[in-house]
């Protein structure tokens, strides 16, 4: 007997907004077969783990209020901690992707210092890598065309000198 998605809808849509603390990766893999059904869904766990008490100690005070306070002073985008917002761009350490969502193209916006490079690579939610993008020291803007992705969430990993400098989502439209 073979279910569909659909199928498990109720279940999947109950798991994908629990706190990932108490029930462990089943609500990444809920979230990520809920999002092929309803794509554009922003979770933030900070909220969703806090309502559970797991950021909780005995009297009261969260063990993570001082973070909390700080990240709530930050702009929230697609999941990620953004520290400059404009254009919906996306900003993280070393790299800017924009626009976000996109269709056509992206530009990277990165700075590398002369003995430095860089990649960027896409992934498509099942963790495949869908297009790879070497970066060189000597030009800090490129753009890219995105045309042979299919509309969806991506994840991205940028990485200077081999080792991984940050990450985020993608939305192709």
């Amino acid at each position: 007997m073979y279910l569909s998605v659909q199928s498990f809808n109720p279940c999947i849509s109950v798991i994908q907004t629990n706190c990932p603390y108490v029930n462990g990766t089943a609500v990444y893999k809920a979230r990520t077969i809920y999002a092929s059904i309803n794509p554009g869904i922003d979770y933030n766990d900070l909220t969703i783990c806090n309502a559970v008490g797991v950021y909780k100690n005995n009297n009261g005070k969260g063990l993570f209020d001082d973070e909390n306070t700080l990240l709530n002073n930050m702009i929230s985008g697609n999941g990620n901690i953004v520290k400059n917002h404009v254009n919906k761009s996306i900003y993280t350490d070393g790299v800017k992707l924009y626009p976000n969502p996109a269709s056509d193209n992206i530009t990277i916006d990165y700075r590398l210092n002369a003995n430095e490079t860089a990649v960027l690579r896409i992934y498509d939610m099942l963790g495949i890598e869908r297009m790879k993008i070497d970066l060189q020291p000597n030009i800090n803007k490129v753009i890219i065309k995105i045309t042979s992705l299919e509309t969806g969430v991506y994840s991205y990993k940028y990485t200077v000198n081999n080792i991984q400098n940050s990450t985020g989502k993608l939305i192709i439209e």
